[in-house]
Formats: structure tokens, sequence, C-alpha cells
């Protein structure tokens, strides 16, 4: 009996290392399947995934630009605009009111141009701002009036100086601020651009 039971675990033993074999290469085929299958969705995902990625930062991208640009031409304008009325405060002359008043138009221009990309609390400063300016202009254009009339003379005898000595302190308290607010919204300008900590 040792002998059929030896011969039968000898043929059920080969058909089962047979059998063992099989189902291990049917195993391994049927992994690698399952993984090449995977590694295919995965690379598909990632592949997704990227291209996503990749237009978000060209936006992003495309976005920083244009503040940068916006940024820089808001500022070069109110720069423009400072000089001029600089020029104007040292001199002031229907030139240089028509000077200052072009730049104050240019300015005015380039922030409505920039709505979209500045933030609402930057667009209302800097309308202040260009409303200190235009102050500063009719304050300006005043004194010019008080010193062109013919009868200058005679009206700074009279009452006219006091006059012209309120718009003179008038005139430089408002250029004092719109330098101040100059110097705040520069400091803005650079966080909002990231130059400054």
């Amino acid at each position: 009996m040792s002998d059929i039971l030896t011969a039968a675990f000898s043929a059920l033993g080969g058909g089962l290392v047979v059998l063992f074999g099989l189902t291990q290469w049917f195993g391994g085929v049927l992994s690698g399947r399952i993984i090449e299958g995977v590694k295919a969705q995965h690379s598909i995902e990632l592949s997704e995934l990227k291209a996503s990625l990749d237009v978000v930062s060209a936006q992003k991208i495309r976005n920083s630009d244009a503040r940068f640009n916006l940024y820089r031409d808001v500022w070069t304008k109110l720069q423009d605009l400072c000089s001029s009325g600089d020029k104007l405060w040292i001199r002031a002359s229907p030139f240089n009111l028509e000077t200052f008043g072009n730049s104050l138009s240019a300015a005015r221009s380039s922030l409505s141009n920039g709505r979209l990309i500045l933030k609402e609390e930057h667009f209302q400063s800097l309308s202040e701002l260009l409303g200190e300016f235009e102050q500063y202009s009719i304050g300006k254009s005043r004194l010019i009036d008080l010193r062109s009339k013919p009868e200058f003379q005679s009206a700074v005898d009279n009452f006219g100086e006091d006059d012209i000595r309120d718009q003179i302190r008038e005139n430089h308290s408002t250029k004092d601020r719109y330098a101040a607010t100059l110097e705040e919204v520069l400091t803005e300008f650079r966080v909002q651009l990231g130059l400054s900590a």
C-alpha cells in the first residue's frame, strides 16, 4: 500500500508542481498586465495634471507680467505727474499748468485701464491721489489767475497778497499730501510686486 501511496503522491506531486508552475507563470503574466495598465493609467493622469499645471502656471505668469507692466505704467505716469507738479511749483505758468494737466490726464487714463488688475483698495487710493493732484492744479490755476491780472499790483496793495499767500500755503499743503500718498503707493506697489520684504 505504501507503493500505491507513493505512486499517487508522485503522480499528483508532479501534476501539482506543473500546476503550481503554470499558476505562477499565469499570475506573473496577469499581474504584469495589471501593473502595466495601472502604470499607463497613472501616466495618463500625470500627463493631464502636468498639462493642467502648465496652463495654470502660464496664466499666473501672464497675470504677473500684466500686473507688473500695469504697476510700472501707473507708477511712471504718477512720477511724470509728480515731476510736472514740481515744475509747476517752481514756476506757476500756463505752460507748466498745461503740462501738469496732460500728465494728470495720462495718469487717470493709465489708472482706468488698469482697474481690471489693480486691487480695489489700490484703485481707490490712487483715485484719491489723483484727486489731490487735481486740487493742486486748481490751486495753481487760481494762483496764475491772481498773478496775471493787470490790476495785480493794486490788488496786492489792497487785499490780494493775503489771497495769494493763502493759495500758496494751500498749494504747498496739497503738494505735501500727494508726495506722502505717493510714498504710500510706492510701498504698496513694492509689496504687490514682491519687491520688498
